[in-house]
């Protein structure tokens, strides 16, 4: 890929070019005195996330437990539920 190539993803978002990409990466290093860029893309990262359907919202008052990727560990598992506390009302979520 040449460094002028257009940088395309998924994302409803218009591509940016290498060009782009380096001057955002050059003044997040250097700058970030007063107005960051990096404040700017959380926000659009935020509104673009809010746009994808594959997100779901969850509000739980007694709270959410979130269980990463056990690959398959018994002990994770168990030592998860122990930790969130068992037997519980909180929605658990396992990510994998």
């Amino acid at each position: 890929m040449s460094r002028n190539s257009v940088i395309q993803h998924s994302l409803p978002c218009p591509p940016l070019q290498q060009e782009e990409v380096d001057q955002l990466i050059h003044g997040m290093l250097n700058s970030c005195g007063g107005e960051c860029p990096l404040n700017e893309i959380c926000h659009k990262t935020v509104d673009l996330l809010r746009e994808c359907d594959t997100l779901e919202y969850i509000h739980d008052p007694d709270g959410v437990a979130i269980f990463g990727d056990l690959h398959g560990s018994l002990y994770d598992l168990f030592r998860g539920i122990k930790d969130s506390g068992w037997p519980t009302e909180r929605t658990l979520i396992f990510l994998g």
